[in-house]
């Protein structure tokens, strides 16, 4: 019996860690609640001037956590190794790359 009250407990904290894990993304995955990236103009494929922060939002929405930044180069957006290839692909779907 006090086996299981401990594995209850212990599947209670899990589920609150991986909530934990989930907060920034749900967090900036708002509109209203999203951190400002700065105007930073870039321009899309078509020629259309967008800022940075646009870019950032359109991987937020595939839920794709990603951040902007100026490098040594210019603007840039971070994601995590693991989602690089599926960022790239949505980038260009909306234009910001060839």
């Amino acid at each position: 019996m006090k086996q299981k009250k401990q594995n209850r407990i212990l599947a209670a904290l899990l589920a609150v860690a991986m909530m934990f894990q989930m907060l920034p993304m749900l967090a900036f995955a708002a509109e209203d609640t999203a951190p400002s990236a700065g105007k930073v103009k870039i321009d899309g494929t078509d020629g259309t001037e967008y800022t940075l922060e646009d870019a950032v939002k359109v991987l937020w929405k595939q839920n794709i956590y990603a951040e902007s930044g100026m490098g040594c180069t210019g603007p840039i957006i971070r994601v995590s190794d693991a989602n690089l290839s599926k960022a790239e692909e949505e980038l260009k779907k909306a234009g910001y790359m060839n």
